[in-house]
């Protein structure tokens, strides 16, 4: 395990708080850096979940993933210190904006499949753009990790509701053998895709009975590679949806010849 950058016992005085929420969890800036504090205080967090989730986040290292400075365990909580970004995402402006999105969405989400990682918690406010342009996947406190998928967390379902799939509604409280957590991460995508796109919340609208009244703003969206890429990606059946590495080629053809 990485050495702490600074005593832990000094970090409300150089981290200012900007979120303590119910569930134990804090969240605090410094400068350029941003420090996450999430309480142990929960069933799943036992001492093999600590060590792999602690393991996993250090690994990390891509250019459409948050940067994470340095990990490490404190008596009751974790302690996360990553990369200050400042820019939320905003509904797009044109078409190549949108490809931009998409294709380093893709990039993130399939490197960590490659590291056999699921985020499960796609959603908008998990997206941002860097002063550079990039956009950054960040939040992976709800991740799965194929090495460790025999932990606790891994058997429920985590994330935020209005971006679920199908198969996890249905699934209600616990996953089974077939679900495919990767696959979920595409159809949340979509939603947030969609809602980039048409530019109106619509998680609200999302469950396995009014499916089909999503698909219906498909048809409002002016961009036909735009509603077939989306139509693809909220498919009912996870099998018929694309995987990151073609959802990334596909964006990446799209704007060489936009």
């Amino acid at each position: 395990m990485k050495e702490s950058l600074y005593d832990f016992e000094d970090r409300c005085e150089n981290f200012q708080i900007l979120i303590d929420n119910l569930n134990g969890n804090k969240i605090s800036r410094c400068g350029e850096l941003v420090q996450k504090e999430i309480s142990k205080q929960v069933d799943s967090f036992n001492a093999d979940f600590i060590s792999s989730f602690l393991w996993t986040y250090q690994s990390l290292s891509h250019k459409n993933i948050i940067e994470i400075v340095e990990v490490f365990e404190a008596e009751s909580s974790i302690i996360i210190t990553s990369r200050y970004i400042q820019e939320q995402c905003m509904p797009f402006s044109d078409p190549c904006e949108a490809l931009k999105f998409l294709r380093d969405c893709a990039e993130g989400l399939f490197y960590l499949q490659r590291n056999g990682i699921a985020h499960n918690d796609i959603k908008i406010d998990n997206i941002l753009k860097s002063s550079s342009g990039r956009y950054i996947i960040i939040d992976l406190d709800y991740m799965t990790c194929e090495k460790y998928f025999n932990n606790k967390k891994s058997e429920f379902l985590v994330g935020t509701q209005g971006y679920f799939s199908p198969e996890k509604i249905k699934l209600k409280k616990r996953l089974t053998p077939f679900f495919n957590a990767y696959k979920s991460d595409v159809f949340s995508l979509g939603m947030v895709f969609l809602e980039m796109i048409y530019i109106k919340k619509l998680a609200c609208e999302n469950s396995y009975e009014r499916l089909d009244s999503l698909y219906g703003y498909l048809n409002r969206i002016n961009f036909e590679w735009a509603r077939d890429l989306i139509w693809n990606m909220i498919k009912k059946d996870p099998w018929d949806r694309p995987n990151f590495r073609e959802l990334n080629s596909r964006a990446e053809s799209l704007l060489r010849n936009t």
